[in-house]
C-alpha cells in the first residue's frame, strides 16, 4: 500500500492518502465503510474504490500489529524508583541489554546513583512484583478451590442453565411464596467444570513460578495450623501462617532480614533452657508487632 502513509503518534495510528486522512469504520451504522477527511483527488478516489477490500485489510492488519507491539513493550517494561540522595522514576526494557540501560540511567543522574545501585533497585523491584504476582495467583487458586467445594457441597449443580433456573424458581416459590427473599446460588455443570479447568491450569504453573522466585527455609504443618518461612528473590523474608481457628486468620508477612532473622538462621535451634527457637521468636515478634513488617496480606 505505497499510496497510503501511516503515522503513529500520541493521537493513535492515522492513515493518509494525498494529505487526506482515510479511516475504516468498524462499528456503527457505517460499519464496513471507509471515510475521507477531505477530497484526495479524483484519481485517488477511483483507486480507493477499486482497492477497498485490500485497504480495509491493510488498516486492520497495521492496527493489530501496532497494538501487539505496544502490548509487548508494556509487558517488557519495568518501572522502578532509584535509591540515593534523590529518588527518580525510571524504566528499562527487559528485551534489551539491561547493564547498558543501568549505566545510562546512572549517567543521567550521576549525583544520585551508580549502575550498580540502579541494578540493585531493579532487582528489588522485580522481586516485589514477583511477590505480588505470586500472592495474587495464590488468592485465585484459593477462590477457585472454595467455589468448587461450595458448589459440590450444595447439591445444587445442574446439567444446564435452564435446569438451574427452574430449580431456582421452584426454591423461591416454596420458601418465599414467589416473592422476593433469600435464594441460594444454583450452579451448572459447565460452570463448575470451567472452574476446575482454570484451577488445573493455575496449579500446573504455580509451583515452578513460586519456587523460581522463593526459597523455602523452614516450614511446619500441624493439625490445627502451620507456617512457612521463605527467602524471596529480592532478599526479604516471607512468613506464611495459617490456622483452623477463626480468630487467627491466615496471613502473609514480609520483613527485612535482621541480625536475628536472616538467611543463615537455624530456625530449629534451641536458644535458651526453655527450648525456645528462632521460629517461635519470629512468630511472637510478628504477633506482638515487635518487628517492622514491610507488608501484610490477609488471605
Amino acid at each position: 500500500m505505497t499510496n497510503i502513509k501511516v503515522e503513529n503518534g500520541f493521537a493513535g495510528t492515522r492513515f493518509y492518502i494525498n494529505g487526506a486522512e482515510i479511516s475504516y469504520n468498524e462499528f456503527g451504522p457505517d460499519a464496513g465503510t471507509l471515510s475521507l477527511s477531505k477530497d484526495p483527488g479524483a484519481a485517488n478516489v477511483t483507486w480507493i474504490k477499486e482497492n477497498k477490500p485490500a485497504i480495509i485489510e491493510f488498516i486492520k492488519e497495521t492496527n493489530a500489529a501496532i497494538k501487539a507491539e505496544e502490548a509487548a513493550t508494556a509487558a517488557a517494561t519495568v518501572e522502578f524508583m532509584t535509591s540515593g540522595f534523590e529518588m527518580h522514576k525510571v524504566f528499562v526494557d527487559t528485551r534489551k541489554n539491561l547493564d547498558e540501560q543501568f549505566a545510562q540511567i546512572a549517567a543521567n543522574y550521576p549525583n544520585d546513583c551508580t549502575a550498580e545501585s540502579v541494578k540493585a533497585d531493579y532487582e528489588r523491584a522485580i522481586g516485589v512484583k514477583a511477590e505480588h504476582e505470586a500472592a495474587a495467583e495464590s488468592k485465585k487458586i484459593e477462590n477457585l478451590e472454595s467455589n468448587i467445594e461450595t458448589a459440590e457441597k450444595s447439591g445444587r449443580i445442574h446439567a444446564t442453565q435452564a435446569e438451574a433456573n427452574e430449580a431456582r424458581r421452584r426454591y423461591n416459590n416454596i420458601h418465599n411464596e414467589g416473592a422476593e427473599g433469600y435464594v441460594p446460588r444454583f450452579y451448572t455443570q459447565a460452570e463448575v467444570d470451567g472452574w476446575r479447568q482454570m484451577l488445573a491450569e493455575l496449579t500446573a504453573s504455580a509451583e515452578p513460578k513460586k519456587y523460581d522466585k522463593i526459597r523455602i527455609m523452614h516450614h511446619k504443618q500441624g493439625e490445627r495450623g502451620g507456617y512457612a518461612i521463605s527467602l524471596t528473590k529480592c532478599g526479604n523474608i516471607k512468613v506464611d501462617t495459617w490456622s483452623v481457628y477463626s480468630d487467627e486468620p491466615d496471613a502473609v508477612y514480609y520483613i527485612k532480614q535482621t541480625a536475628d532473622y536472616n538467611v543463615d538462621t537455624d530456625w530449629d535451634t534451641e536458644i535458651n533452657d526453655s527450648g525456645t527457637t528462632p521460629t517461635a521468636c519470629l512468630l511472637r515478634d510478628i504477633r506482638e508487632k515487635n518487628i517492622d513488617i514491610m507488608r501484610k496480606v490477609l488471605s
